[in-house]
């Protein structure tokens, strides 16, 4: 497992998780990848990876990104982990922090690499035991609107009738109540 811890310093959303496709060839395993509250109490949300996954640019021309779409996950302000399961063979970007800085999004800073030995997907709480920072494992940004559908001269009739009705009913109620 290898991974990376970061901060969320304002709210986001995410929608997919992804691992880096080295060369941009395609990957050579299928890689389950976690999303981790910061201490590991709580798995977030998960996915597989393959190379079926959508594709995305990097910063880095070695390569880019394959993403599997999850359900969209508020991420409040706070520490996470992403981790994800690698072979011993797999190409992965390595040593990203001496070659070229880590970018991130707006709002998510890097803090440090994770690392565990194991052979299924499980939180990586440790650093690596040598210092490389391996990022295989990401999380794709979502970008999601909240809109207000149109309302038809139908609706807005509906609608001025319904309020109309809720006015009037809040009349009577305070006349009763100026009675007693």
């Amino acid at each position: 497992m290898i991974g990376w811890k970061f901060t969320v310093s304002s709210t986001i959303m995410i929608d997919g998780l992804g691992f880096w496709d080295e060369a941009g060839d395609g990957l050579l395993v299928v890689h389950e990848v976690g999303l981790w509250n910061g201490d590991g109490s709580t798995l977030l949300v998960s996915a597989t990876v393959n190379n079926f996954g959508t594709g995305a640019v990097s910063t880095s021309p070695d390569g880019f990104w394959r993403f599997q779409s999850v359900p969209p996950r508020v991420l409040p302000p706070g520490d996470y982990v992403v981790g994800g399961t690698v072979a011993s063979f797999d190409p992965v970007r390595s040593n990203f922090t001496s070659s070229m800085p880590i970018t991130t999004v707006p709002g998510v800073s890097y803090v440090e690499p994770r690392y565990k030995s194991a052979f299924a997907l499980e939180y990586p709480p440790g650093l690596p035991p040598i210092p490389i920072d391996s990022l295989g494992p990401n999380l794709r940004l979502g970008v999601h609107e909240v809109s207000v559908p149109a309302l038809s001269p139908v609706g807005v009739a509906a609608l001025a009738t319904l309020l109309c009705a809720a006015g009037a009913a809040h009349l009577r109620s305070r006349k009763r109540r100026t009675r007693i």
